[in-house]
């Protein structure tokens, strides 16, 4: 489910590759990683922060999770505005004052106080920056949060949406707006985890739907063309699709064989996906124009098929020989 909706991202963010295939609602795909997010902390650490595991140690484990791709997603982001300030092509204002700075706070996957955009390096860490706080704040609250306390936060932060959204007329939030921006991304986050908390605790479904209607589900829901209805099809996915999907597909697993190592190849690939396809199809794009004097809208949408398959190859190859070594690495560093 990630990796399908990490997909979407890419050709959310990749227009230019993809000429008229463009999804508009594909940004909620957000809204369903935060949920995922909620459902997976869950099953991952309830209980072993129930058997002790002290705040400290749960967040160095997030944090080993989060740390290598955004730090590599940060160095490509970085080599972007080293080339728009050589280049000319600086829409984004970098100079070598504010982006030293930049540099300085992304390191501590903080927003930058010295630009417009919070993250100009790299913009999907707004998304990251919100899911490690609202980690943070899951395990500390977790003894407190019972069923009843978390309906109430999903009202709360539903409410604070639907004030979002009467002032933007979309829940699309938390990236461009700046600080202005963050009483909104709060609501976004804390209604979806918290979703995915409280899915965790339901009993798992009994009617199994096949793991392939599972992900054309997800297809379709972040793909759907709402025209007219835009805001009411966004708040509807929010409030009762996404969680729908998690519901659903914690319910089933896909059988052994090429199946299942397809689905856990996407799973393993989402988050190199997520984080990395801005900063490598935008050096591309800068390549290609700069030297080949090609502009990607000319080859659309086969431009758009061959980044993708390029991506996932690139994160597959990250997965196994820098993602995967450097987490393990870091863990035994931690133990140490």
């Amino acid at each position: 489910m990630r990796g399908v909706a990490a997909l979407l991202v890419v050709v959310l963010h990749s227009s230019d590759y993809f000429g008229a295939f463009h999804f508009h609602e594909s940004f909620l795909a957000v809204d369903l990683f935060f949920a995922l997010s909620g459902f997976v902390v869950a099953e991952a650490y309830q209980d072993r922060l129930s058997s002790g595991m002290r705040w400290r140690e749960f967040m160095r484990l997030r944090l080993i999770r989060f740390y290598p791709l955004y730090l590599l997603g940060s160095a490509l982001g970085l080599m972007k505005a080293m080339a728009m300030m050589r280049m000319g092509d600086n829409r984004m204002h970098f100079t070598p004052a504010n982006t030293g700075g930049t540099v300085a706070f992304a390191v501590l996957m903080l927003p930058s106080p010295f630009m417009q955009d919070l993250y100009p390096l790299l913009p999907s860490a707004w998304s990251l920056g919100w899911e490690l706080l609202v980690n943070a704040a899951y395990a500390v609250v977790r003894p407190w949060m019972g069923p009843g306390r978390m309906l109430i936060v999903m009202a709360v932060a539903g409410l604070s949406l639907l004030a979002a959204l009467d002032r933007l007329g979309s829940v699309s939030c938390g990236l461009y707006l700046g600080w202005e921006s963050a009483w909104m991304a709060a609501s976004r986050v804390g209604f979806s985890f918290t979703a995915g908390l409280l899915i965790q605790r339901i009993p798992r479904c009994r009617w199994r739907l096949p793991p392939s209607v599972i992900l054309a589900m997800v297809f379709l829901a972040l793909t759907h063309d709402s025209g007219a209805f835009r805001a009411g099809y966004e708040l509807a996915f929010v409030f009762l699709v996404s969680p729908a999907l998690i519901y659903f597909g914690a319910g089933t697993e896909p059988r052994g064989g090429r199946e299942a190592r397809a689905y856990a190849f996407l799973g393993a690939s989402s988050y190199a996906i997520y984080v990395l396809h801005e900063g490598l199809g935008q050096l591309l794009e800068g390549a290609l124009k700069r030297f080949a004097h090609t502009p990607v809208q000319a080859a659309a949408p086969w431009g758009g098929l061959a980044l993708v398959v390029g991506l996932v190859a690139v994160c597959a190859w990250l997965d196994r020989h820098y993602d995967g070594p450097l987490r393990h690495w870091l863990g035994r560093a931690r133990k140490a």
